[in-house]
């Protein structure tokens, strides 16, 4: 991702398909993005990444590297509007570029209980559900149980 992408990934961002299936679900402001991206940049343990296709940006992921260095856990959004299968493609690629690239062995994430593109592109992708945490998300007071899955690098494309 380079500063070029801020004003598309921002506005992909705040559309509401995917405010709603974020865990903070408000619009995030053009300052509090700048600055989120300067933060990232600086540190190691994140990849910003965004996909092109035929030139147009239509994806974006963030891969950030958990405490003891050999874990990870992904966010991620298409463009709206995106072809069908760029989400799938784009994670595709993140994960043969991690497994193979970095020190990372096993990938994570979290996934709102009512994001069922994401739970079955998860699932689609080989990684396994591990666990259901409850957890406190909006602001209306309003609980939900986070599904995480996991994959190993060891059964990425086996």
């Amino acid at each position: 991702m380079s500063y070029a992408d801020l004003i598309p990934v921002l506005t992909w961002r705040n559309t509401p398909e995917i405010r709603n299936c974020m865990f903070s679900n408000d619009v995030v402001t053009l300052g509090a993005h700048r600055a989120w991206y300067e933060r990232a940049i600086e540190d190691p343990t994140i990849h910003l990444m965004v996909m092109e296709s035929e030139g147009v940006a239509v994806g974006f992921m963030n891969v950030t590297r958990m405490d003891d260095g050999d874990e990870a856990e992904w966010s991620f959004h298409t463009a709206p509007g995106a072809r069908s299968g760029t989400g799938f493609q784009m994670c595709s690629l993140t994960l043969d570029y991690v497994f193979s690239e970095t020190k990372i062995r096993r990938m994570k994430a979290q996934v709102l209980p009512f994001n069922i593109a994401s739970m079955r592109l998860h699932v689609r992708l080989g990684f396994q559900r591990h666990e259901v945490e409850r957890r406190w998300i909006d602001g209306h007071g309003r609980y939900y149980n986070i599904v995480g899955y996991e994959l190993p690098s060891i059964e990425w494309r086996t």
